[in-house]
């Protein structure tokens, strides 16, 4: 039987090194991160976790920004977040982004 591997990034212990994109939004603040005032806990990591190294070259737009503090805002009401808007925006990765900075799965 052929075995395959999960082409998914995943966490790992230098991956959680990797630092936030320089942006007047984020701040790291140790066990937070906040995403324009709004912050949110960081998890403890799993087999879905983005590695947030996949996305240090992206460039932040304020789009983005409002998006993320939107994000957060549910998160840290533990609230189900529906994302709506056309294809090729930005939603996915930035839902993306936003697990692999907090060290959360993606489901």
């Amino acid at each position: 039987m052929k075995q395959t591997t999960d082409p998914r990034p995943t966490s790992t212990a230098a991956s959680s090194e990797a630092k936030l994109p320089v942006s007047p939004g984020l701040e790291d603040l140790g066990d937070r991160i906040s995403f324009m005032g709004v912050e949110v806990t960081k998890g403890k990591g799993g087999p879905l976790t983005p590695d947030p190294k996949r996305f240090e070259k992206d460039v932040i737009t304020g789009w983005d920004l409002k998006l993320m503090q939107k994000l957060a805002v549910g998160l840290e009401l533990n609230q189900p977040i529906l994302l709506e808007g056309g294809s090729g925006i930005g939603k996915s990765s930035t839902v993306d982004r936003m697990c692999g900075y907090l060290n959360r799965e993606v489901y």
